[in-house]
């Protein structure tokens, strides 16, 4: 959990450091606004979860996989919903709920949603893994998101300012995603 705590902020430590607070207070606002797909995903994997793991205990492994199938193209869903209003209205979004000043960052709105589209995914498989009670491996993948975000961040942010952090969001995304989609197969195979 540590981890899992630490991971989101690391970005926002190098922009700190790198680019001062004013453009932290910009980024840090644009990625808040993540927390409302956020708490839908964890919503809706919470209610999944205990049917995920009866399924998974009683192997009954082609239920699981349709819950687990179902969940995935759910979190695709609500990704592909939330870049395409970004697209179409995220200027107008920033300016409702920041000030006009905010549109202009709205390239940034875009790149950060398009993280939390592929942190949607990763956390219905991440709900799947806890489901499966697959506990060990979960600190080593977040110990690796967290590597890559420091690494990532060291390289981007100070040249690419907050579209750099914003890559760091998606590739943090998509290596944790990438973790959890071969745990995942790992889980079913094991499963049969």
């Amino acid at each position: 959990m540590m981890l899992v705590s630490l991971n989101p902020n690391i970005p926002r430590y190098f922009i700190e450091g790198y680019l001062g607070t004013d453009q932290l207070g910009y980024f840090a606002a644009i990625t808040y606004i993540m927390v409302a797909g956020n708490t839908v995903v964890n919503a809706l994997g919470q209610s999944a979860s205990p049917r995920l793991a009866k399924l998974y205990a009683d192997r009954r492994v082609d239920e699981y996989k349709r819950l687990l199938f179902r969940l995935v193209i759910v979190g695709i869903g609500l990704g592909v919903a939330g870049i395409t209003l970004v697209v179409l209205v995220g200027e107008y979004i920033l300016s409702l709920l920041y000030s006009p000043e905010y549109a202009d960052y709205n390239h940034i709105f875009i790149i950060v949603m398009i993280s939390a589209a592929i942190g949607f995914v990763s956390s219905f498989l991440g709900y799947s893994m806890t489901a499966a009670r697959v506990f060990k491996v979960q600190p080593i993948i977040n110990g690796i998101v967290t590597l890559t975000s420091l690494v990532v961040s060291f390289f981007l942010i100070p040249s690419k300012g907050l579209e750099g952090a914003g890559y760091t969001l998606i590739m943090v995304s998509f290596i944790q995603l990438l973790g959890h989609a071969i745990i995942n197969l790992h889980i079913i195979r094991k499963a049969r």
